[in-house]
């Protein structure tokens, strides 16, 4: 058992609770018998407070269990589950104040029927271990399943960017927003920023962009293009405008070791999309594009480079806003990168809105093969990189319905290679489903120019692992190699020991 604190005061409260149940006392009850108050044996019950010493003997007496007993760390077989969940120290781990739960009340609820939720238990942690699933998992499926449950939009974080935009008069029109940005940064927040800081180094080629705390110094990858240095600058300004200090300090996850660094990375990203692509310019932008009778995916590029976005906050932009003012909630979200030296795809990421929670798994149904858009355009993307013909995003709209339902998804599709890492592409998906609710929203739905794909949803299962654009399946030994060399390549930057 791990002695700290609050595992004590939770082991107490745990074997009060029980010693009460076992003899069938309520909280009143017990109260009279001991001379200690109601509101205090909750307390104590959920973990809150530990008793003095004369409140444990009058308590031991009460209940006719040993002074001893209360006491020591041993639970009996009807708790051991509980006492394995306390010892694994998820519950330290995971971001239960988020949600407005309390250790306590999870405690509570396992308490009440510990032995039905023993196996449950007992179960999760069996997998955890089994399949190497540690506590960032937790963390990133916490933030995905908020993000979810909100629909992707975050009130406060828009009102923040919107008094951001007045305060500094954030136009977008005939402004260079990254000379803004990076004046903001430099005169009202002191920041230093550097560029060409470290992107010869091989170990920290693929990260974007380093921040060191200490002396307000923001090292900035040179193959980054003019989009993401803005967004770079706009999630700065976020973690500023937005008073936080609890942050990574690099553009990707060499280490997780707080909820509170995912939470905030993703209000900081936020921020900066949405003072790249403001609310009530982006959505007359998206209201104008929906009322056209036909897509035009050049079209959807233009505007997309007007905002100097990347096609990833565009499409989870899109994912913000369109629950929001168009009142339409069936949508998804999902990323796919291709690497090009193994020609191997794999799913990156994937956000399924709370419209589509109720009717059925749909990301589950999708399995990367040939017919689909987001692979379909990145072999295209391929093709056109070794012709030497790529010069911008492309982008692609797709019509699929799977047979044997109902369902039928339109899907538009943004690639591009992945700067600035070297031989790898991505495409970014947004997905909706197909109802009259959306037909009467987007008038270029019934353009007979999109594609449509029928898909054998029964095929699909039978075959689930065959299709030979599958998902690659990465190894956990490789990734953790090369996450564990960043992070030592990042340590020895920020150390001033790296000699180039």
């Amino acid at each position: 058992m791990a002695f700290n604190e609050k595992n004590v005061r939770l082991v107490f409260g745990l074997k009060l609770r029980q010693s009460r149940l076992d003899k069938k006392f309520s909280l009143s009850e017990l109260s009279k018998k001991c001379k200690i108050s109601i509101s205090y044996l909750n307390e104590i019950e959920k973990g809150k407070k530990y008793p003095k010493t004369e409140k444990i003997i009058a308590l031991s007496k009460a209940l006719d269990v040993s002074y001893d007993y209360l006491i020591s760390f041993q639970l009996n077989k009807k708790l051991a589950p509980i006492s394995e969940l306390i010892q694994s120290n998820i519950l330290e781990e995971l971001p239960l104040d988020f949600f407005g739960v309390e250790a306590s009340d999870l405690i509570e609820i396992l308490s009440v029927a510990p032995t039905k939720l023993s196996a449950f238990i007992n179960s999760i942690i069996q997998i955890s271990r089994s399949y190497d699933i540690r506590v960032e998992h937790f963390f990133y499926s916490a933030l995905r399943s908020y993000q979810e449950m909100i629909d992707n939009y975050l009130e406060d974080t828009e009102n923040a960017a919107a008094e951001f935009i007045r305060k500094f008069d954030v136009g977008y029109k005939g402004i260079d927003r990254i000379d803004l940005f990076r004046s903001i940064l430099i005169n009202e927040y002191g920041y230093t920023i550097e560029e060409d800081s470290f992107g010869d180094v091989k170990d920290l080629e693929t990260l974007r962009y380093l921040y060191r705390p200490d002396c307000k110094i923001l090292m900035l990858n040179e193959k980054i293009n003019k989009n993401q240095y803005l967004f770079i600058l706009g999630r700065e300004i976020g973690y500023n405008f937005l008073g936080i200090t609890d942050r990574s300090f690099t553009s990707s996850w060499v280490e997780v070791k707080k909820f509170d660094h995912i939470l905030n990375n993703f209000k900081a990203y936020y921020f900066s999309s949405a003072i790249i692509l403001h609310e009530k310019n982006f959505v007359k932008g998206l209201i104008e594009f929906s009322t056209n009778v036909e897509f035009d995916p050049e079209r959807l590029v233009d505007l997309m480079e007007s905002y100097n976005s990347n096609a990833e906050m565009f499409m989870l932009r899109i994912t913000n806003l369109i629950p929001r003012f168009f009142k339409f909630h069936e949508m998804f979200f999902f990323r796919y990168n291709h690497d090009l030296t193994t020609n191997t795809f794999s799913l990156t990421k994937d956000l399924l809105l709370s419209g589509l929670h109720k009717q059925h798994g749909m990301i589950s149904d999708f399995q990367p093969c040939k017919r689909w858009s987001g692979i379909t355009i990145l072999k295209e993307l391929s093709i056109l990189q070794e012709k030497n013909e790529y010069k911008r995003p492309i982008c692609r709209i797709n019509r699929v319905k799977y047979s044997q339902t109902t369902r039928e998804y339109l899907i538009i599709s943004v690639a591009h290679p992945m700067y600035p890492t070297q031989n790898m592409n991505c495409s970014i998906n947004v997905g909706f489903q197909i109802n009259e609710k959306l037909l009467r929203r987007i008038k270029f739905l019934n353009d007979p120019k999109i594609p449509f794909t029928e898909i054998d949803l029964d095929w699909i299962i039978r075959n689930s692992g065959n299709c030979e654009d599958d998902l690659e399946k990465p190894s956990v030994m490789i990734k953790e190699s090369k996450t564990r060399k960043i992070r030592e390549a990042v340590n020895e930057l920020l150390s001033g020991q790296l000699v180039s």
